[in-house]
């Protein structure tokens, strides 16, 4: 199965680059990932998603098979097995990154296999899920740029350990990083009421509508 996604990062090209290239800095942005380890081109961890009715939950490895500073693109591998033995999942991920003025346009394109209980499901199911979870591992790329990551990302890309080609391995590290969504942003008063005013309008408006003119008709009768 072949997927593509495309989405806008509020940050420059090379802080986008540079975040997308050390996995202990962006794989926490991905809904339901914890990253175990990372030596060098590879990393280790688990990634517990939802595909439809359908919960799994995968204990996997992945590495940059290629990595082009030049061409601004990445080449990652995937593979995990499902820790309840429903099955394994394979993917490769080719990513591109380009310049939209203060913006940057990440494209994905990935090529995805499961066997087992996922490999079950109808495509549309897998499809809708990933689109999801990009867009929701999208607006957490850009909440963690707005706190700073992209001066974290540059400091980490200018380490002299650190090759943004392919050529050399970065730095080996292991810690544990953990998903935490972003808080969502405090709403007033009014502008709940606002939002609720039309659902509130549908399902209240029919019976207050038909009680104000029961009452206006028994008004008029007792005038007569």
């Amino acid at each position: 199965m072949n997927l593509k996604h495309e989405f806008r990062v509020f940050a420059t090209v090379d802080e986008t680059w540079a975040a997308f290239n050390h996995m202990e800095l962006i794989a926490s942005c991905f809904p339901g990932a914890t990253l175990s380890a990372v030596d060098g081109h590879s990393f280790e961890g688990q990634v517990k998603v939802k595909l439809g009715p359908t919960t799994l939950s995968y204990q996997g490895r992945g590495r940059f098979e290629e990595r082009h500073l030049g061409g601004r693109h990445t080449v990652v591998t995937l593979t995990g097995e499902d820790q309840r033995g429903k099955g394994t999942v394979e993917a490769r991920v080719t990513t591109s990154f380009s310049e939209a003025g203060d913006l940057t346009v990440v494209r994905m394109v990935t090529q995805l296999s499961f066997t087992g209980q996922a490999a079950q499901l109808a495509p549309g199911v897998v499809q809708d899920a990933s689109a999801r979870l990009v867009a929701q591992f999208a607006d957490a790329v850009s909440d963690r740029f707005a706190a700073g990551l992209g001066a974290e990302a540059l400091a980490a890309d200018s380490d002299p350990s650190y090759s943004s080609d392919l050529g050399r391995p970065a730095s080996s590290s292991s810690k544990t990083y953990t998903y935490n969504p972003p808080t969502p942003a405090s709403q007033s008063d009014y502008e709940v009421l606002v939002k609720l005013a039309p659902l509130w309008a549908r399902k209240f408006g029919p019976p207050l509508a038909g009680g104000l003119g029961l009452l206006w008709l028994v008004r008029r009768i007792r005038r007569r």
